[in-house]
């Protein structure tokens, strides 16, 4: 009972650290895609559309199948009313739940390895590295991340429910479920057969000494489980087909001969490198270098990757725990390597997508560390001595990215310092001057983004609306008219195709051609019958020509579909043009 009582009390001192740590986020604003899907739009918080949004394509995207992300994003925004710190809290509890599960997992594994003693310290230490690892400060400030915690909340379930259960037949619909629930949380779940493979590997094998037999006593003992696996994942091919109708992950974007390898390379790479010292070098977007076919510096990079990938796998063929850790890291990431390309995503690596990687990582650290430094007293205080600076710097990084995160522009002034010239952030960072009205600084952004990104929808509808709110109507006509060049020729998604359809809109009451501006906002709202923006867009116009009766039945509808907080301001800018009419009526003669 002394020692379940220590070992809970350690428990529960990481987890409250971690907390502690991570606290500054429940006074944190909505940011990014968070604001745009989770706040702006009501399509998750109002009638059933969420199910078919869940179904059918998350966020626009006819890639995305997450119906368990897309339904935790769901009862969040109904039960907050899409206020933002219930949610970061839902992604601080989920962060915390798998920082347990790591030591956990830890735990079990020094457990099987007969690890005689320290068990409980290391796997604390275990949960502190995962917990505080500052490569994961997006995961848990980005509400729209939640799909990466739970991938790896159901899979580190998985492979514990693989290693603590030990009735066979429990275990395989345990360890298949597990799978088929983080598939549905997030399409990386690829990997976690992978990941089980190589614990089962792992697992410590009475009176057996040869690598074959190792393999057909664990294959004797687990192939009802990978059998499982692989209904699992036929069940979610077949749902993911019914819901977007195909399985493919998007378009192929053009690559020039010789670059895949070394953008999987250098990817592979910058993730290795997030692992060991992501003390440096976090934000948001990662552009992906412009790499040649041939030349020393990309053959350095291929041949370093190479190098490291083989003696993961020698390592792991040899089964060290040093072999599991880095052959586990790198099974994980390979749904994010650019090995399958796609032009969803023009960043070549991001945080968020390591979540899963580095909790395995992490779970096989003490394992590993155990090996590396036994009967080495010399080399295991200096471990200890470094990990303790590893861990000072990590929250001090912590706590100076947090605030980034909180708020959209010191996040969008940040990514452009590391990502100078970015036509993203910019267009990112001007989209927020926008909305704040905050003309001055959007400005020179709007300037530069004409002269250079013209070739980008989104940037050029947000030079028209800065425009639009300067009054300045050749230039939001300019803008509009290059909008819709690029527009013509991609395929944009129903958010851009709206922001268009109401800058037009806005361009027609500028320019004193009501009727048109009304028919523009009308094909909005049957574009999107949920968006509040379009009916308090159309209930303004009807305001402004007297029709009040019916400006007040369409402000209504505006505001039972817009969030809580942003209820108050489109009244008073309601009301506000309300006064403006009735002046301009008694100023008549």
């Amino acid at each position: 009972m002394k020692r379940l009582a220590y070992g809970r009390a350690w428990v529960l001192i990481v987890l409250g650290i971690v907390g502690a740590v991570y606290w500054p986020l429940h006074d944190a604003a909505l940011v990014w895609d968070d604001k745009f899907y989770l706040h702006d739009r009501a399509w998750l918080r109002e009638g059933g559309q969420w199910l078919q949004i869940a179904m059918h394509g998350f966020a626009d995207w006819g890639i995305f199948f997450r119906p368990l992300g897309v339904a935790l994003f769901t009862l969040e925004s109904r039960l907050s009313d899409a206020a933002a710190a219930p949610m970061h809290l839902v992604s601080l509890g989920l962060h915390l739940l798998n920082t347990l599960l790591v030591g956990w997992l830890a735990h079990r594994l020094l457990r099987d390895a007969n690890a005689r003693s320290n068990r409980v310290p290391l796997a604390c230490a275990a949960m502190v590295v995962y917990g505080l690892h500052p490569a994961l400060t997006e995961s848990v400030a980005w509400i729209s991340s939640q799909c990466d915690l739970l991938v790896t909340l159901f899979t580190l379930l998985g492979l514990l429910a693989n290693l603590t259960i030990h009735v066979r037949s429990r275990r395989t619909a345990l360890v298949a479920a597990c799978f088929f629930l983080a598939a549905c949380a997030k399409e990386s779940a690829v990997s976690f057969p992978l990941l089980l493979a190589i614990t089962d590997w792992m697992r410590p094998v009475d009176a057996v000494k040869s690598r074959r037999e190792i393999l057909v006593v664990r294959v004797r003992e687990q192939w009802p489980a990978y059998a499982a696996i692989l209904l699992a994942g036929c069940l979610y091919l077949g749902l993911r087909l019914w819901g977007l109708g195909r399985l493919a992950v998007g378009d192929v974007p053009a690559v020039p001969s010789g670059a895949p390898l070394h953008l999987i390379a250098f990817t592979y790479l910058s993730y290795w490198k997030l692992l060991i010292w992501p003390m440096t070098g976090l934000n948001p977007m990662h552009e992906a270098p412009a790499f040649g076919a041939w030349g020393l510096l990309p053959f350095g990079i291929d041949a370093a990757a190479l190098l490291l990938a083989a003696t993961s796998l020698y390592l792991l063929l040899r089964r060290r725990p040093l072999g599991a850790l880095m052959s586990g890291f790198s099974a994980a990431l390979l749904p994010v390597l650019h090995i399958v390309p796609t032009a969803f995503d023009d960043s070549a690596f991001h945080e968020r997508y390591a979540t899963t990687a580095i909790a395995f990582a992490c779970a096989f650290l003490p394992l590993a560390a155990a090996e590396v430094v036994r009967g080495r007293r010399f080399l295991r205080l200096a471990l200890g001595l470094l990990g303790l600076v590893w861990l000072a710097l990590a929250v001090a990084n912590i706590r100076v990215i947090l605030p980034l995160w909180a708020d959209e522009v010191r996040l969008w002034k940040w990514t452009l310092q590391q990502n100078p010239g970015s036509i993203r952030a910019q267009d990112a960072l001007l989209s927020t001057y926008v909305e704040r009205n905050a003309v001055r600084e959007a400005r020179p952004l709007a300037d530069a983004l004409l002269q250079n990104g013209r070739d980008c929808a989104k940037c050029m509808l947000n030079v028209a609306f800065l425009a639009l709110t300067e009054h300045d109507e050749q230039r939001a006509v300019t803008a509009l008219g290059e909008a819709r060049r690029a527009m013509d020729a991609s395929s944009p998604n129903r958010a851009l195709v709206m922001g268009y359809i109401l800058a037009t809109g806005n361009l027609s009451e500028l320019q004193q051609r009501p009727e048109d501006a009304e028919q523009a906002y009308r094909a909005a709202i049957q574009l999107d019958p949920l968006s509040p923006e379009a009916r308090m867009n159309l209930a303004l116009l009807q305001a402004r020509q007297g029709r009040l009766e019916e400006a007040r039945r369409t402000e209504q509808e505006a505001l039972s579909l817009s969030a809580a907080d942003a209820r108050a301001r489109r009244r008073a800018e309601f009301e506000q043009v309300l006064r403006e009419s009735g002046e301009a009526e008694h100023a008549q003669p």
